[in-house]
């Protein structure tokens, strides 16, 4: 998925995170390591991204890309994600499932409604999930 990058970024444009929602940047950071600064004011995180789309986030195991210019939206193929709305009664967790399993076995759903293994979510939206007893954004790994 990496063909989509951030560096034709600019000011005013839209940046949309598979886990924190849409966002302005706050920064263009120019040809360093890290290209762009975003501010998600629902979680009240600033996260900076490479080119790549790859964030600062030190869970993100794969380092894939995890946020797109909105004008690359349209152009993403998600054929490879798993979308769907409804658990199975057999993926279904508690917050003892959570905490028996850890994170390498369980998904957690993504802010735009994509399932991803929840070892590379960053840790701070696990949190946030367990705190608030949010159990439905979690479910068992089939894989």
């Amino acid at each position: 998925m990496t063909k989509y990058s951030l560096k034709k970024a600019k000011e005013g444009d839209i940046i949309v995170s598979m886990y924190y929602g849409v966002s302005e940047p706050i920064r263009l950071l120019g040809d360093g390591f890290y290209i762009i600064a975003a501010y998600f004011p629902e979680a009240e995180i600033e996260i900076m991204y490479t080119e790549n789309g790859v964030p600062n986030w030190e869970s993100a195991g794969d380092k894939e890309q995890t946020a797109f210019l909105q004008s690359d939206i349209e152009k993403l193929e998600f054929n490879d994600f798993d979308f769907s709305a409804l658990i199975p009664k057999e993926q279904m967790v508690t917050e003892n499932d959570i905490n028996a399993y850890g994170l390498i076995h369980l998904e957690v759903r993504t802010k735009i409604g994509m399932w991803r293994d929840a070892s590379l979510a960053p840790l701070d939206y696990i949190n946030y999930a367990k705190k608030e007893k949010l159990y439905h954004l979690f479910r068992k790994a089939m894989w």
